[in-house]
């Protein structure tokens, strides 16, 4: 009697084995999941990642260079609104908490750095995420899908298409023209306020006080010519006696305490 093979389970039913390359109904599910846009890549990538039995870093132009709308075309909720949290946190804190405060020089090394991380981070590691995503979401739809023809009908309406495209990019677009604005603004700003207040080129002048400027006299006042009182020819009235007394002639007499002193008296 002939042994019958066991029933595999739903989910592990149609997962071909490593060396089956590009052939299995998986391949084929994950072509529908990720849709028309750039499908031969995603395949490739999700091949290898089946080939070594996890997701290493590769390299997505798309997910470095426009990371929040291709993570919103790709139906990654979790890792945009992570993502989107993290670029508002930056630029508040770089508007009201380090802008103006630190050297000009640091303060551009660190908005390279910065921005650098945000696409690096998210080039490398977004196949990644887009693999586990497309697996998990082809598992659970195998699941709960009573054939094979439902669940490829159901993976293919949610896959992206050119219009949903278009629709992320002029969102992010308008987010990019925002950030530009806030940055300019900023910039512009303190530009203004370096120009109305020009800092110094070299080290201030050293300024020596000369020694007279220590020992400068106290201001005087003016010098003023002393006025004197004039004379008041007064009438003088006069005896007949005294009249004759001055007419008389007069002798010299010699003081004992005086030297070389004539006085003269009057002849009586």
């Amino acid at each position: 009697m002939r042994r019958m093979p066991a029933t595999p389970s739903r989910s592990n039913a149609f997962t071909p084995p490593p060396s089956s390359g590009e052939t299995g109904i998986m391949p084929d599910l994950y072509r529908l999941s990720v849709g028309p846009l750039n499908a031969a890549y995603y395949q490739q990538q999700f091949s290898r990642f089946e080939t070594l039995g996890k997701a290493v870093p590769s390299w997505n132009h798309g997910a470095a260079f426009f990371t929040l709308a291709w993570l919103v075309l790709r139906k990654l909720w979790r890792p945009a609104g992570i993502y989107a949290g993290v670029v508002l946190a930056l630029v508040l804190l770089w508007a009201f908490v380090l802008h103006a405060r630190v050297p000009v020089a640091m303060e551009a090394a660190g908005c390279l750095f910065t921005l650098g991380l945000l696409c690096v981070v998210p080039g490398f590691l977004a196949n990644g995420w887009y693999y586990q995503q497309v697996r998990s979401q082809t598992l659970s739809t195998l699941t709960a899908a009573s054939s094979i023809a439902q669940a490829r009908a159901k993976l293919g309406h949610g896959a992206p298409n050119k219009a949903r495209l278009y629709r992320v990019t002029a969102v992010q677009a308008v987010v990019s023209v925002a950030l530009a604005a806030l940055v300019y603004s900023q910039w512009g700003h303190a530009s203004r306020g370096a120009l109305s207040t020009p800092a110094p080129s070299g080290p201030p002048d050293l300024v020596i006080p000369q020694v007279s400027s220590l020992y400068s006299p106290a201001p005087s006042a003016p010098w003023m010519e002393p006025v004197l009182p004039q004379a008041v020819a007064t009438p003088v009235s006069t005896s007949l006696a005294d009249k004759a007394a001055l007419q008389k002639p007069c002798r010299p007499a010699v003081s004992y305490f005086a030297r070389s002193t004539h006085r003269c008296v009057p002849r009586t």
